[in-house]
């Protein structure tokens, strides 16, 4: 599993080109949006010196007094959100295709085979992410809106809260071990769509049969995927907690990391798929 897991860091790290395709996707996707917001923020709030404090730490007083005096001009922004999401759920089932069809293949040429795979396996995927959506959403409320009516039971008695701590956290702990799963069998499947050309059926129950038959390694190898961005990602909160954002060269300095540190979660994707690519399919000789 830890030998999976270096090869999927250090595989991954070679398609470092794909990380980049896919950045500059999304930060086309997030400016269309990005620089409208910016629009409003410096016509409302743009020379006021109550910025300051926003820059030294979070003030609840400042957020709160914008949007009451400035709520007009962010509700049509919000109300373009909901397509920018709906634009991005569409865009991320093309990205997945390509980078999953792209790690299979020479990193030298994976700019060419991103384009191919995603273009190619788009209507694939897009029916495995549905089915898996829907997955995600039944099994979740089973767990979480029983959860939620007893805890809401327990607000209007008198019995002691400490049932509804366990109940909490018991239900967050089984959705967390659900998703977790669910992910796994998800990368499984479409690996199984690329390596064997089932139909999407077939190959949704191999990729089942594959995730149960290490049912127990499954979770703790991809919680290692997580813990290792989890520790990039706090070493990095860290350093932004000590230094601070005081001056226009930090500002600079951690804006600058910041995109790196979103170009890191975007390589660390492409670092899952090589590692469950090894874990799952070549250690079985099935890699084409």
């Amino acid at each position: 599993m830890i030998r999976a897991l270096i090869y999927g860091v250090k595989a991954g790290v070679k398609h470092w080109r794909i990380g980049l395709i896919i950045y500059g996707i999304l930060l086309s996707l997030a400016l269309t949006i990005g620089i409208q917001v910016f629009q409003v923020l410096e016509a409302s709030i743009g020379n006021s010196l109550e910025l300051d404090k926003l820059v030294k730490q979070y003030d609840h007083t400042v957020i709160r007094d914008f949007i009451k005096v400035h709520g007009a001009s962010i509700s049509p922004l919000i109300g373009q959100l909901r397509w920018y999401i709906l634009v991005y759920l569409i865009l991320s089932v093309f990205i997945n295709a390509g980078s999953l069809y792209a790690v299979l293949h020479d990193p030298e040429s994976n700019w060419r085979n991103f384009w191919t795979g995603g273009a190619k396996y788009f209507y694939p995927f897009l029916k495995i992410s549905l089915f898996f959506l829907l997955m995600f959403v039944v099994w979740t409320g089973i767990i979480a809106v029983p959860a939620s009516m007893y805890v809401g039971k327990i607000f209007n008695t008198t019995v002691t809260e400490m049932p509804m701590f366990y109940v909490a956290g018991i239900s967050v702990l089984l959705v967390l071990f659900y998703w977790v799963i669910l992910i796994s069998w998800s990368i499984n499947t479409k690996l199984c769509y690329l390596h064997d050309g089932l139909k999407i059926w077939g190959s949704i129950k191999q990729g089942f049969r594959l995730t149960v038959k290490r049912f127990l390694s499954t979770p703790r190898f991809l919680i290692l995927f997580i813990l290792f961005q989890i520790v990039i990602v706090l070493f990095h909160l860290y350093l932004e907690g000590v230094l601070g954002m005081t001056s226009t060269l930090l500002i600079v300095i951690f804006f600058v990391t910041q995109q790196l540190l979103v170009f890191f979660r975007i390589i660390w994707r492409l670092m899952v798929y090589k590692g469950f690519n090894y874990y799952y399919f070549d250690n079985q000789g099935l890699n084409p």
